[in-house]
């Protein structure tokens, strides 16, 4: 499946993982799917991994359509990581789409996992088992 997450909620964290050609239609199932999911709380914060992932399905009417509904709360961050150049733009629109929606969730485009997670303010995992 080219979409699947992980909800961590030790770390209080959406881990998302999107790779291969993707479409609208599978991101919202996704999005669905996961506000579905009884471990899911609107409080967590989402970091979205787009390295793998193609735009070549992806309009932006698929990203607008997308950024009209939340399931994250205003205390959640959102990450996205693309080093993907259209995938990063895609990223950025839902993020500009988020903010003229007024979301309330903090949202934010890096190139990578690393600059995600501090934003996040996530330590890695291995220096978070060692405490």
């Amino acid at each position: 499946m080219p979409c699947d997450y992980v909800i961590d909620l030790e770390r209080r964290l959406v881990r998302t993982t999107i790779s291969g050609v993707v479409t609208g239609a599978e991101l919202r199932a996704l999005r669905d799917r996961l506000a579905a999911d009884p471990s899911f709380s609107p409080d967590l914060s989402g970091l979205i991994d787009l390295t793998e992932a193609r735009a070549d399905a992806l309009t932006s009417g698929d990203i607008q359509q997308l950024a009209r509904t939340a399931v994250f709360g205003k205390q959640a961050r959102r990450a996205f990581v693309s080093p993907n150049p259209a995938m990063f733009g895609l990223a950025r629109m839902f993020e500009v789409y988020r903010e003229m929606r007024d979301g309330p969730e903090h949202t934010a485009t890096f190139r990578t996992v690393a600059e995600a997670e501090a934003w996040l303010g996530l330590r890695p995992i291995d220096s978070a088992r060692k405490t």
